[in-house]
């Protein structure tokens, strides 16, 4: 039998997603200038993870899930960094990120 298709699931199961999106996060902060913390790591999981939920719903859009989670967390923190600019910084970092 030859197989055509072979699928991974490569999020906490091959690797350590949740590993490799707060060394994302982290290193997207220090590129702006921020020093991370327990507490911004905690309030963007958090962020992220509702508006992944909302998105499950039909409630938002992936394009929009990429910057609204960097304009709230700018918002919460009053960050002055353009959202956009961290989320296309914060996927550049997380494409380097490969932690099993």
């Amino acid at each position: 039998m030859k197989y055509t298709t072979l699928l991974f699931d490569a999020d906490e199961t091959l690797l350590d997603f949740k590993r490799a999106e707060r060394e994302a996060i982290t290193a997207t902060l220090f590129h702006f200038g921020i020093v991370c913390s327990e507490e911004i790591i905690s309030s963007y999981s958090e962020i992220n993870d509702s508006l992944w939920k909302q998105l499950e719903l039909g409630l938002t859009t992936k394009e929009k899930l990429k910057t609204e989670r960097f304009e709230r967390l700018c918002l919460r923190y009053g960050f002055d960094i353009l959202a956009t600019d961290m989320a296309s910084r914060y996927i550049n970092e997380l494409s380097k990120q490969a932690y099993t």
